[in-house]
């Protein structure tokens, strides 16, 4: 996702992703996010399955100060 997301403090949020990791390609692919004030808000995240397409999703909470993601 390219650009930036406006965010409410205090609102909880969930990020989805449909998709697999390609075999072919060694290590670990995450969900990733971070806030307009530096903080990673997710990280490491979930790990994308290697083995088939299915949804990957974590949830968190906007904290006080950002306004973007």
């Amino acid at each position: 996702i390219n650009g930036n997301i406006p965010v409410v403090a205090g609102q909880r949020y969930t990020y989805g992703l449909l998709a697999k990791k390609s075999a072919a390609h060694a290590g670990v692919a995450n969900l990733y996010v971070s806030a307009s004030n530096g903080t990673d808000l997710v990280w490491a995240g979930p790990a994308l399955s290697s083995s088939q397409e299915q949804w990957t999703t974590v949830s968190f909470t906007i904290p006080a100060g950002v306004t973007w993601i």
